[in-house]
């Protein structure tokens, strides 16, 4: 993913079927459509292992608490699995559904409340995508935090105040996994974790990137400048890490 950490120091679209988000080259399928297929091909076990999606009613709570709309690519994606398999996803970490990633923030919430937490430890426009067990977890970041743009990735660790800029945006995340699945070069190691490598995918991380540089510092918030990740497109702290499963 790509890397670029800091230090810490609308209208809500209730009920329906989840809006398509932008396609990218493959004829009408959304990007969460063309995921679900390519797990069903590349992946089967882990695809048959999801659990069920979250109903419209679940998805306008969680935007009625965010006090704007879900991105359409994280609203669909939420609302075709519902997690549970604990097998990796993206290298270490595993996908979560819509009442994990709720109860995450709202633990969170919590915690930062009454701890004093400082400005940028957490974000309350920040959904959880991604855990790698340990307590750390790549979320969506509606708000824009760091002076960047709203809908970026960020890495959250809980046990460190680096916050790594990892993608532009969540439909920049989803094309680079779904080209490596449709191209096969998505693998998985010994350990479980899933690495990704091949020509299609880099293509794709290259394009994506070109063009986003976060901010190295917003005047706007109490925050220490970000340091910039040596290689982007990868992540740069590879501590606290949970021992993944070894399904496919």
């Amino acid at each position: 993913m790509p890397g670029h950490s800091s230090k810490t120091g609308g209208k809500t679209n209730r009920g329906g079927p989840p809006p398509k988000p932008r396609v990218l080259g493959k004829g009408t399928e959304s990007l969460v459509e063309r995921l679900a297929r390519a797990l069903r091909k590349r992946r089967p076990r882990f695809a048959a292992a999801l659990g069920k999606g979250a109903k419209p009613a679940e998805l306008a709570r969680l935007e009625k608490e965010l006090g704007e709309p879900l991105p359409a690519s994280l609203r669909e994606l939420f609302a075709w699995q519902g997690g549970r398999t604990l097998d990796s996803f993206f290298e270490n970490q595993y996908l979560l559904g819509l009442a994990e990633a709720r109860g995450v923030r709202e633990g969170t919430l919590q915690f930062i409340k009454k701890y004093k937490m400082p400005p940028g430890y957490w974000s309350e426009k920040w959904v959880p995508l991604l855990s790698n067990g340990a307590g750390d977890y790549l979320c969506v970041d509606l708000g824009g935090a760091f002076g960047g743009r709203p809908g970026q990735l960020v890495d959250y660790f809980h046990d460190s105040d680096d916050r790594l800029l990892l993608w532009p945006s969540l439909d920049a995340f989803l094309e680079y996994i779904v080209v490596a699945l449709e191209h096969g070069e998505l693998k998985i190691d010994a350990d479980g974790l899933v690495d990704i490598g091949g020509k299609e995918a880099l293509k794709v991380r290259r394009r994506v990137l070109a063009g986003w540089s976060p901010p190295d510092h917003s005047a706007k918030e109490p925050l220490v400048p970000v340091q910039r990740s040596k290689r982007p497109g990868t992540r740069q702290r590879p501590s606290a890490r949970r021992a993944p499963s070894r399904g496919r």
